[in-house]
Protein backbone atom coordinates (compact mmCIF):
# COMPACT_ATOMS: atom_id res chain seq x y z
CA UNK A 1 0.00 0.00 0.00
CA UNK A 2 3.15 2.51 0.82
CA UNK A 3 4.41 1.77 -2.69
CA UNK A 4 0.31 3.21 -4.06
CA UNK A 5 0.80 6.10 -2.03
CA UNK A 6 4.33 7.23 -2.94
CA UNK A 7 3.70 6.40 -6.61
CA UNK A 8 0.51 8.39 -6.64
CA UNK A 9 2.24 11.17 -5.13
CA UNK A 10 5.54 11.11 -7.61
CA UNK A 11 3.55 10.65 -10.94
CA UNK A 12 0.77 12.55 -9.37
CA UNK A 13 -1.69 9.92 -10.16
CA UNK A 14 -5.19 9.59 -9.49
CA UNK A 15 -6.96 6.15 -8.11
CA UNK A 16 -8.81 5.41 -11.00
CA UNK A 17 -5.44 5.36 -12.47
CA UNK A 18 -5.01 1.95 -10.28
CA UNK A 19 -8.35 0.88 -10.93
CA UNK A 20 -10.92 2.64 -8.47
CA UNK A 21 -13.10 4.22 -10.64
CA UNK A 22 -16.59 5.06 -9.86
CA UNK A 23 -19.19 2.91 -10.92
CA UNK A 24 -22.33 3.31 -8.58
CA UNK A 25 -23.60 1.12 -5.76
CA UNK A 26 -26.30 -0.05 -7.28
CA UNK A 27 -24.52 -1.34 -10.29
CA UNK A 28 -21.64 -3.08 -7.81
CA UNK A 29 -24.23 -4.41 -6.20
CA UNK A 30 -25.60 -6.31 -9.38
CA UNK A 31 -22.60 -6.81 -10.55
CA UNK A 32 -21.30 -8.69 -7.31
CA UNK A 33 -24.74 -10.80 -6.82
CA UNK A 34 -24.93 -11.58 -10.48
CA UNK A 35 -20.76 -12.78 -10.11
CA UNK A 36 -21.47 -14.75 -7.45
CA UNK A 37 -24.49 -16.34 -8.34
CA UNK A 38 -22.39 -17.75 -11.43
CA UNK A 39 -19.62 -18.83 -8.76
CA UNK A 40 -22.45 -20.91 -7.00
CA UNK A 41 -23.88 -22.41 -10.09
CA UNK A 42 -20.71 -23.27 -11.60
CA UNK A 43 -19.40 -25.25 -8.35
CA UNK A 44 -23.37 -26.92 -8.22
CA UNK A 45 -22.23 -28.03 -11.85
CA UNK A 46 -18.63 -29.35 -10.53
CA UNK A 47 -20.80 -31.36 -7.29
CA UNK A 48 -23.34 -32.94 -9.62
CA UNK A 49 -20.60 -34.43 -11.61
CA UNK A 50 -18.44 -35.48 -8.85
CA UNK A 51 -21.55 -37.24 -7.63
CA UNK A 52 -22.87 -38.72 -11.03
CA UNK A 53 -19.53 -39.66 -11.94
CA UNK A 54 -17.31 -40.42 -8.62
CA UNK A 55 -14.34 -38.29 -10.26
CA UNK A 56 -12.08 -36.68 -7.73
CA UNK A 57 -11.83 -32.70 -8.49
CA UNK A 58 -9.32 -31.36 -6.12
CA UNK A 59 -10.56 -28.83 -4.03
CA UNK A 60 -14.07 -30.39 -4.11
CA UNK A 61 -13.31 -32.46 -1.02
CA UNK A 62 -13.30 -32.01 2.40
CA UNK A 63 -10.13 -29.82 3.53
CA UNK A 64 -8.08 -29.64 6.27
CA UNK A 65 -9.18 -27.13 8.37
CA UNK A 66 -6.76 -23.73 8.48
CA UNK A 67 -8.57 -21.81 11.14
CA UNK A 68 -6.65 -23.44 14.00
CA UNK A 69 -2.91 -22.04 12.79
CA UNK A 70 -3.62 -19.05 13.44
CA UNK A 71 -4.23 -19.71 17.38
CA UNK A 72 -7.45 -19.56 19.96
CA UNK A 73 -9.37 -16.68 21.26
CA UNK A 74 -11.58 -14.36 20.34
CA UNK A 75 -8.57 -11.04 19.89
CA UNK A 76 -6.86 -13.46 17.20
CA UNK A 77 -9.85 -14.42 15.55
CA UNK A 78 -10.74 -11.05 15.64
CA UNK A 79 -7.32 -10.22 13.77
CA UNK A 80 -7.71 -12.68 11.50
CA UNK A 81 -11.36 -11.91 10.57
CA UNK A 82 -9.88 -8.41 9.58
CA UNK A 83 -6.84 -9.19 8.00
CA UNK A 84 -9.30 -12.23 5.86
CA UNK A 85 -12.30 -9.80 5.29
CA UNK A 86 -10.67 -6.61 5.09
CA UNK A 87 -7.65 -6.11 3.79
CA UNK A 88 -6.63 -9.00 2.00
CA UNK A 89 -9.39 -8.35 -0.47
CA UNK A 90 -8.35 -4.75 -1.32
CA UNK A 91 -4.57 -5.66 -1.38
CA UNK A 92 -5.03 -8.74 -3.47
CA UNK A 93 -7.40 -7.05 -5.80
CA UNK A 94 -5.02 -3.99 -6.47
CA UNK A 95 -2.07 -6.86 -7.16
CA UNK A 96 -4.37 -8.82 -8.92
CA UNK A 97 -6.87 -6.86 -11.26
CA UNK A 98 -4.70 -3.43 -10.37
CA UNK A 99 -1.57 -4.76 -11.80
CA UNK A 100 -1.14 -7.98 -13.04
CA UNK A 101 -4.53 -8.38 -15.43
CA UNK A 102 -4.29 -5.05 -16.58
CA UNK A 103 -0.51 -5.32 -17.80
CA UNK A 104 -0.57 -8.79 -18.81
CA UNK A 105 -3.75 -7.84 -20.79
CA UNK A 106 -2.23 -5.32 -22.18
CA UNK A 107 0.61 -7.12 -23.29
CA UNK A 108 -0.99 -10.64 -24.53
CA UNK A 109 -4.89 -9.58 -24.71
CA UNK A 110 -7.66 -9.88 -22.24
CA UNK A 111 -8.10 -14.05 -22.85
CA UNK A 112 -4.66 -14.76 -22.02
CA UNK A 113 -3.98 -12.11 -19.55
CA UNK A 114 -7.52 -13.19 -17.78
CA UNK A 115 -6.41 -16.73 -17.56
CA UNK A 116 -2.82 -15.87 -16.46
CA UNK A 117 -4.06 -13.79 -13.52
CA UNK A 118 -5.87 -16.67 -12.32
CA UNK A 119 -3.68 -19.06 -12.51
CA UNK A 120 -0.77 -16.36 -10.50
CA UNK A 121 -3.87 -15.91 -8.20
CA UNK A 122 -4.74 -19.56 -7.51
CA UNK A 123 -1.47 -20.55 -7.25
CA UNK A 124 -0.82 -17.96 -4.42
CA UNK A 125 -3.21 -19.21 -2.64
CA UNK A 126 -3.09 -21.85 0.17
CA UNK A 127 -3.89 -24.96 0.44
CA UNK A 128 -2.88 -25.52 -3.33
CA UNK A 129 -5.73 -28.56 -3.43
CA UNK A 130 -8.03 -25.83 -3.96
CA UNK A 131 -5.96 -24.59 -7.29
CA UNK A 132 -9.23 -25.13 -9.31
CA UNK A 133 -11.97 -23.42 -6.96
CA UNK A 134 -9.96 -20.40 -6.56
CA UNK A 135 -8.96 -20.61 -10.20
CA UNK A 136 -12.33 -20.41 -11.53
CA UNK A 137 -13.13 -17.38 -8.63
CA UNK A 138 -10.07 -16.08 -10.35
CA UNK A 139 -11.53 -15.79 -13.86
CA UNK A 140 -15.00 -14.51 -12.30
CA UNK A 141 -13.73 -11.77 -10.50
CA UNK A 142 -11.22 -10.94 -13.99
CA UNK A 143 -14.62 -10.83 -15.76
CA UNK A 144 -16.02 -8.25 -13.11
CA UNK A 145 -13.06 -6.12 -13.67
CA UNK A 146 -12.81 -6.01 -17.38
CA UNK A 147 -16.90 -5.88 -17.57
CA UNK A 148 -16.83 -2.86 -15.64
CA UNK A 149 -13.32 -1.31 -15.96
CA UNK A 150 -13.02 -0.94 -11.81
CA UNK A 151 -11.83 -2.45 -8.91
CA UNK A 152 -14.41 -1.92 -6.39
CA UNK A 153 -16.90 -4.57 -7.64
CA UNK A 154 -13.99 -7.05 -7.64
CA UNK A 155 -13.11 -6.02 -3.75
CA UNK A 156 -16.63 -6.13 -2.89
CA UNK A 157 -16.98 -9.15 -4.24
CA UNK A 158 -13.95 -10.78 -2.86
CA UNK A 159 -14.96 -9.52 0.59
CA UNK A 160 -18.31 -11.01 0.53
CA UNK A 161 -16.55 -15.02 -0.42
CA UNK A 162 -13.66 -14.50 2.60
CA UNK A 163 -17.07 -13.04 4.65
CA UNK A 164 -18.40 -16.51 3.54
CA UNK A 165 -15.49 -18.63 4.38
CA UNK A 166 -14.59 -17.14 7.20
CA UNK A 167 -17.98 -17.76 8.66
CA UNK A 168 -17.97 -21.20 7.42
CA UNK A 169 -14.97 -21.90 8.71
CA UNK A 170 -15.97 -20.63 12.39
CA UNK A 171 -18.96 -22.79 12.22
CA UNK A 172 -16.90 -25.94 11.34
CA UNK A 173 -14.72 -25.17 13.86
CA UNK A 174 -17.11 -24.98 16.79
CA UNK A 175 -19.12 -28.01 15.59
CA UNK A 176 -21.94 -25.94 14.13
CA UNK A 177 -21.54 -27.56 10.65
CA UNK A 178 -20.38 -31.38 10.76
CA UNK A 179 -18.71 -31.87 7.74
CA UNK A 180 -18.40 -35.73 7.56
CA UNK A 181 -22.16 -36.03 8.25
CA UNK A 182 -22.79 -33.53 5.57
CA UNK A 183 -20.79 -35.00 3.06
CA UNK A 184 -22.48 -38.66 3.96
CA UNK A 185 -25.95 -36.84 3.63
CA UNK A 186 -25.01 -35.56 0.36
CA UNK A 187 -23.28 -38.66 -1.13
Amino acid sequence: MPFIIITKKKYKLKWKHFGFKKIGILRTIGLVLSSYLLYIGISILIAVFILYTNIRIPGYQVQEEILPIFGNGIPNLIIVGVMVVGIAPIVEELIFRGFFLRTLSNKIGVFWGSILTATIFAVLHVPWQSFIPIFILGLIINRMVIHSKSLWPAIVFHMLNNSIVFAVAIAIENDLINLEELVILIS
